[in-house]
C-alpha cells in the first residue's frame, strides 16, 4: 500500500487554485478555475464539516465558488486538464466591471470560510466591508440558493475572521477598528474603541492589518497594526470582547520601527505569534503584557499570514 503524499494547495494572482504533490519531484496534479487579469485568488477554505471534501476560494474581483477535491488516481503525473470549470459551485460572481490588477479591486473577498455541520453556510467579507451568507451546495447540480444575510459592517475592510465557532466574522480595516458581527443577524455583537488622543490631542490614527481569535478562548481577540511615521507605530493589541471595548494590553514597536502585518493566537490564548513587513517573527506573552519572549530567525520577505497547528 502506498503512502498517502503530501498535498499543497496553492492559489495565485491570475485566479487558478492548484493541487501540488510535494516530494523529490512536485508536480501539479490538479487545476480549478479560470485565469483573468485581476481575478487572483484572495482567500481560501475548505468546505464545511471539517472532512475536506470541498475547497473553495475568494477572488479579487469577489467571486466566490467551490469544487470537489477530486485526488487523481496516479498522484505521480500532471493532470492534464483538470477538474471541469462546469462542476464550480458557484455563490457569488466576480463583478468584471470593477476589476482591478494585484487586488486592487474594492468588492475583492478578504474573509471566507464556512460553518454549521447540520445547516452549513457560506460567509464571505468583502473590501467594502459587505458581508454575504449563503446556504451550502454539495455539488453544481443543486439550485442556486439565494443570500440568507446581507449586511454591511465597516466602511473599507483588510481582514475578516471567523469568530465564535462561526457563528460570527470579526472585521477590521485601515480606518476601521475590531469589531464582531453575527452571521445569524447581521448585527454587531461587540465594538473596539480607539485609543485615547495623544499628548498633542490629536486622534490616534487606526489601521488594523490582521487580528486573530483564540480557539479555546473566544473572548480573547489579538490584532497587529500598521506603522505611520511619528504618529503610530507597529504594534499588537489584545482585547477581552466579554469585559471592554479598549485592549487589556499593547506591545508598542514588538518588532522595530515596522508595521506588524500578521498575527495568530495560540488555541489557550496565552502566546501571540506577529510577523512583520520585513520577515521579522516573534513570540508574545500575553501574561506579561505581551512582551516579546522569543524570536525566530531564516525568513526572507514579508510576512503575509500565520496559522498555528
Amino acid at each position: 500500500r502506498r503512502p498517502m503524499p503530501l498535498l499543497a494547495y496553492t492559489g495565485d494572482d491570475t485566479g487558478l487554485l492548484k493541487q501540488v504533490v510535494l516530494g523529490p519531484t512536485s508536480n501539479v496534479t490538479n487545476r480549478w478555475g479560470e485565469q483573468g487579469c485581476g481575478r487572483g485568488v484572495s482567500r481560501a477554505c475548505w468546505g464545511p464539516g471539517g472532512v475536506e471534501t470541498h475547497i473553495g476560494v475568494g477572488l479579487d474581483d469577489g467571486a466566490v465558488r467551490f469544487w470537489p477535491r477530486s485526488d487523481a488516481a496516479d498522484l505521480g503525473h500532471e493532470a492534464s486538464g483538470g477538474p471541469s470549470e462546469s462542476s464550480a459551485i458557484q455563490y457569488a460572481a466576480g463583478d468584471a466591471t470593477v476589476g482591478a490588477p494585484y487586488g486592487g479591486s474594492s468588492c475583492g473577498i478578504v474573509g471566507l470560510h464556512t460553518t454549521g455541520r447540520d445547516a452549513p453556510r457560506v460567509v464571505a467579507t468583502d473590501r467594502r466591508g459587505r458581508v454575504q451568507v449563503w446556504a451550502w451546495r454539495a455539488d453544481a447540480a443543486a439550485p442556486a440558493t439565494d443570500l440568507m444575510l446581507d449586511f454591511q459592517t465597516v466602511k473599507t475592510a483588510a481582514v475578516a475572521r471567523s469568530a465564535t465557532g462561526g457563528s460570527a466574522v470579526a472585521v477590521g480595516g485601515n480606518g476601521a477598528d475590531a469589531s464582531v458581527w453575527s452571521v445569524e443577524t447581521g448585527q454587531a455583537t461587540w465594538r473596539a474603541r480607539n485609543l485615547p488622543n495623544d499628548e498633542l490631542d490629536l486622534q490616534v490614527p487606526i489601521w488594523l492589518t490582521d487580528l486573530s481569535i483564540a480557539q479555546d478562548s473566544p473572548k480573547l481577540l489579538a490584532t497587529g497594526h500598521g506603522f505611520v511615521q511619528q504618529r503610530l507605530r507597529g504594534e499588537v493589541r489584545l482585547y477581552d470582547v466579554s469585559a471592554q471595548r479598549r485592549p487589556v494590553c499593547r506591545s508598542i514597536a514588538p518588532l522595530g520601527e515596522e508595521a506588524v502585518s500578521a498575527v495568530v493566537a495560540s488555541a489557550d490564548g496565552r502566546h501571540i505569534f506577529a510577523g512583520s513587513v520585513s520577515g521579522s517573527l516573534a513570540r508574545l506573552d500575553a501574561r506579561m503584557g505581551l512582551k516579546p519572549v522569543e524570536r525566530y530567525r531564516g525568513i526572507g520577505g514579508a510576512i503575509r499570514g500565520l496559522v498555528l497547528h
